[in-house]
């Protein structure tokens, strides 16, 4: 027989619309690396804890400075 998991809901922000994953070399890791974006946000960096599925944010790309000219 097959073992089910039961993982409680993903929270993610609330603008999230597109989630895409992110480096993730150590098969046997505990985490998960993704990037959480929308249009109308820069891509956000979590760490996704396997264990209880809670996010913890790596970094924000930050907006690009506006051109003077």
């Amino acid at each position: 027989a097959t073992a089910r998991v039961h993982l409680p809901p993903l929270q993610l922000p609330s603008w999230t619309t597109h989630i895409t994953p992110g480096v993730n070399a150590d098969y046997h890791g505990t985490t998960i690396r993704l990037a959480a974006s929308s249009p109308l946000h820069p891509p956000v960096m979590y760490d996704l804890v396997l264990a209880t599925c809670q996010l913890i944010q790596v970094a924000a790309q930050q907006p690009a400075p506006a051109a003077h000219g």
